[in-house]
């Protein structure tokens, strides 16, 4: 079993029960930043503004991850945590590493205090459709040549793949059962790195 570490923005108690799959994966709620340690995987996953502050004003969390990040672990920015790995985002706020070879946009004048579900079926994950959350504050702009898009929605890019890194501009709740395939996907990224760096 390995460890998949957690930055959630908006409430980590909601991950005070340990999630576990049929893929003996472990997800922890980070709290604290001696908890990056035992991660070899990271998802940063948020939804609003307020929320990605809060955990930027983290110092101490922040530094240890920007540590971990160099190892080259897999990474999954969820809605406001793509803002944190992008290379080229349109905003000065958010002094994290540079991941992803990508052109996010982030509007807070479009900002929307409810969420609305919908439907997208991902091609590279299956034909079931999964839910989601689109955030009419984040928009992915442009993506570089060795950048993969797994997913669109109307004109729209979604969600992206570079290497080990992997980002969606929407959000979703990663508790749910029934979007096990985003994060199965996820979880084989890093099994693959564990694998190859006979960590598993």
């Amino acid at each position: 079993m390995f460890s998949i570490g957690v930055l959630n923005f908006e409430d980590n108690k909601m991950l005070s029960r340990n999630y576990k799959n049929q893929q003996g994966v472990k997800l922890l709620s980070i709290e604290d930043a001696k908890q990056l340690d035992e991660v070899r995987g990271l998802i940063i996953y948020g939804h609003s503004e307020k929320g990605l502050k809060n955990l930027l004003i983290n110092s101490k969390i922040i530094e240890r991850a920007r540590e971990i990040f160099k190892k080259g672990i897999p990474i999954f920015g969820i809605g406001t945590g793509l803002l944190t790995i992008s290379k080229n985002k349109q905003i000065g706020m958010y002094n994290m590493p540079q991941l992803l070879n990508i052109t996010v946009n982030y509007s807070s004048t479009s900002r929307t205090d409810k969420l609305v579900k919908e439907s997208i079926i991902i091609p590279a994950l299956g034909k079931d459709k999964i839910s989601i959350y689109p955030l009419n504050t984040i928009s992915i702009i442009d993506v570089g040549p060795n950048v993969g898009i797994l997913a669109t929605q109307g004109d729209e890019i979604v969600m992206v793949r570079q290497g080990n890194y992997l980002g969606s501009s929407f959000y979703f709740d990663i508790m749910d059962d029934n979007n096990n395939n985003i994060l199965n996907y996820f979880f084989s990224m890093v099994r693959d790195y564990c694998k190859y760096n006979r960590e598993y």
